[in-house]
This record gives structure tokens, sequence and C-alpha cells, in this order.
């Protein structure tokens, strides 16, 4: 993260950029990246560059993020019910949804 900060060509010298452990939980380690740039313009531009910097640097190292995940459970009263409500859930879940494209405003 710190070699991704360094990197960057729009991140200052000085003050010196920073990576801080700010908090162990039960699955992850909490990070923080301080930089200092030049010109408030450049903040989003090089935060973004920073992050795509520091996914790439990760990946190449094979460290993967994980991301929570969540079991959603439906319950019905009436038994017919939840069985049509899974055969449409599952449908669904098969069949990507289509992509719909709309041209901008006066194109």
């Amino acid at each position: 993260m710190l070699d991704a900060a360094v990197a960057n060509p729009q991140v200052l010298k000085l003050p010196e950029p920073a990576v801080l452990l700010l908090a162990l939980s039960d699955s992850a380690m909490e990070f923080e990246v301080r930089v200092y740039v030049n010109l408030i313009d450049e903040r989003l531009p090089t935060t973004h560059a920073l992050y795509a910097a520091i996914v790439t640097a990760l990946a190449n190292a094979g460290i993967q993020i994980p991301f929570p995940q969540r079991d959603v459970h439906v319950r019905y009263a009436d038994p017919g019910r939840g069985a049509a409500a899974a055969a449409v859930a599952s449908a669904a879940m098969a069949a990507p949804a289509p992509l719909s494209a709309t041209a901008p405003p006066g194109g």
C-alpha cells in the first residue's frame, strides 16, 4: 500500500505518505492510507488511482478481499405460495437480467 502511494506522481513527498492499521475485526484488518496532494482538484483522481493500484498489488500478491455473504430465508404461512416463490426466485437466479441502454438527452 505504501509502495502504491509513493509511486503515484500526484502524491506529495512531504508530508510523507503513511499507512496505518486502524482496526482488527473478526474477518478484516482495516488500513488507512494517508497522502497529500498539491491541489484539491487532484484528490479524487489520485484516490481512484491509489485504490486501483492497491487492488492490483493485492491481486498480484495473491491476496483476495473477502466480501460478506448473506443467507436470506423467506418463510410463508401458505406452503403452496412458498413453493411458487421458490420457483420464481430460482428462475430469476438462473437467467441474467437483460441490460438496457438509453440514449443521452438530445442524442
